[in-house]
């Protein structure tokens, strides 16, 4: 893609949450330097967005996909206004898991950040892939515990070289290594705003089959989340929490309002769809009777002590259990 189409993919870009770019897309069989600002004006753009198209600047940074492309990811297609274009930083392969949505407070409390890691921890577990803000507090925490295991996306509010602090990076860094990847509808070098954060919400929504929340305050961006799964038909659970803590507040809320509860991890680990091979899944198929580790491993062909490491990942995930004797069974 040339510069002058990548700059004019990101003035659609930065209208994103304003417009529906499929039928302006179309018009053009995805050539969008056949559109004339006469032609956004009978689509029914804004004067201000014209008047952008009008000055775009070159882009030497390409999207990684344009709505329309096969390997656009399909969920967010599902959304009223899908963004035109997305930026993304390490495995696509990333977003082709089954995924769930972890959301919850910045300001969360210990209670909240032992769930969020160890809900990242059994999704990962179980085959399937968190998606989160990449924000400090809970999604922090459902990242890292998915990166103990596979990998995890971040949806950020920010393009992806937008400056971000020593703890935000190493969190990034942290989760690139696992092989997860940054996702931006904004271009690489635009930075956050108070209206950026509830924008890239709906994506986290849209790209999650199930979302769930940790803690939340009753206004609070998890919220906005929570409302935008349900808008778009998928499940949205809640974690409980103690009455009167205002951590637990949101979550309150959305239990009363009819979402489903969190009874344990193994409520989460049990919502991730079956995936297309992957060790746990491997590790599971191969448990047709109890096995002892040892036994486990040679069946795999694999290490005794990455049987021993996936397995104890898997017990605390709820999907295997031991028996009396010391052998694995499926849960």
């Amino acid at each position: 893609m040339d510069p002058h189409t990548a700059g004019l993919w990101a003035v659609l870009a930065r209208w994103s949450d304003r417009l529906d770019p499929r039928p302006l897309v179309r018009s053009v069989s995805g050539d969008l330097t056949r559109l004339a600002p006469a032609e956004l004006r009978r689509a029914g753009c804004s004067a201000g967005l014209v008047r952008r198209w009008s000055q775009a600047e070159p882009l030497s940074e390409p999207p990684w996909a344009v709505v329309g492309q096969d390997h656009y990811p399909a969920p967010l297609l599902d959304l009223p206004r899908p963004p035109p274009a997305l930026w993304l930083q390490g495995r696509p392969s990333a977003l082709d898991g089954s995924a769930l949505a972890v959301v919850g407070s910045r300001a969360c409390t210990p209670y909240g950040r032992r769930m969020a890691r160890a809900l990242g921890q059994a999704i990962a577990t179980a085959g399937g892939v968190v998606v989160s803000g990449g924000a400090r507090g809970i999604d922090t925490e459902a990242h890292l515990g998915a990166c103990q295991v596979g990998p995890s996306v971040a949806v950020l509010g920010a393009g992806l070289l937008a400056p971000v602090g020593r703890e935000g990076r190493r969190v990034r860094d942290r989760l690139l290594a696992a092989d997860g990847a940054l996702i931006s509808e904004l271009p690489p070098h635009d930075p956050p705003t108070r209206w950026t954060f509830p924008r890239r919400n709906r994506l986290i929504a849209a790209l999650g089959r199930v979302t769930v929340v940790v803690e939340a305050g009753l206004r609070s961006g998890a919220g906005i989340t929570a409302r935008l799964a349900g808008e778009l038909g998928r499940d949205v659970y809640a974690v409980p929490g103690p009455v009167g803590a205002p951590a637990s507040a949101g979550c309150l809320r959305l239990l009363r309002d009819g979402a489903l509860v969190v009874e344990d991890i193994h409520t989460v680990s049990s919502l991730v769809a079956p995936a297309q091979g992957g060790p746990s899944h491997a590790l599971l198929d191969a448990l047709t009777a109890p096995l002892a580790p040892g036994e486990l491993a040679e069946r795999l062909g694999q290490p005794m002590a990455e049987t021993l490491h996936r397995l104890v990942l898997m017990e605390l995930s709820g999907l295997v259990r031991r028996d009396p004797v010391g052998r694995y069974v499926r849960a």
